[in-house]
């Protein structure tokens, strides 16, 4: 009597392979997926918090140069003056065509810079504030740094 016995040998380890390459895959996909989704969470973050320390050069300059009160309006005749926000001093400076400054808005973390332009027409009794808000402290950049910028015109 003679038995016929087939080779499946290779067969189990060429469907062992085939399984975990598919699996590797599914897994690689995944993490690709979530590592986007980190980034991209972490890239909100950055534009909330600049927008918040524009938002912060807006009301500081707003603040002061509705006080009226001098030496500390915008209505100044003065190069440099002094402006305080948020227990912070701020150098003014005086340029053409109006004024500029810069200052770190204080966060939990860390903190972030605004950068902030007062333009003022006295013919029209206007003034326009231009202000830009960044991430990252007052002089550094890096290619995680975002800007948000808000203008008031008022």
């Amino acid at each position: 009597m003679r038995k016929n016995f087939k080779n499946n040998n290779g067969f189990v380890a060429l469907f062992t392979v085939l399984i975990a390459a598919v699996v590797l895959s599914m897994a690689i996909g995944i993490a690709n997926i979530s590592l986007k989704q980190i980034v991209l969470s972490a890239s909100s973050t950055d534009a909330n918090k600049s927008f918040y320390a524009a938002d912060s050069g807006i009301e500081c300059v707003l603040f002061h140069d509705l006080r009226g009160t001098t030496p500390n309006s915008f209505d100044a005749n003065q190069a440099f003056f002094t402006i305080e926000c948020g227990g912070v001093n701020i150098q003014v400076a005086q340029v053409t065509p109006g004024f500029f400054l810069e200052f770190q808005v204080p966060f939990d973390d860390d903190s972030a810079c605004a950068y902030v332009n007062v333009e003022k027409d006295f013919t029209l009794n206007t003034t326009r504030v231009i202000s830009r808000g960044m991430n990252a402290t007052c002089g550094t950049t890096n290619a995680r740094t975002t800007e948000r910028a808000i203008e008031v015109t008022y």
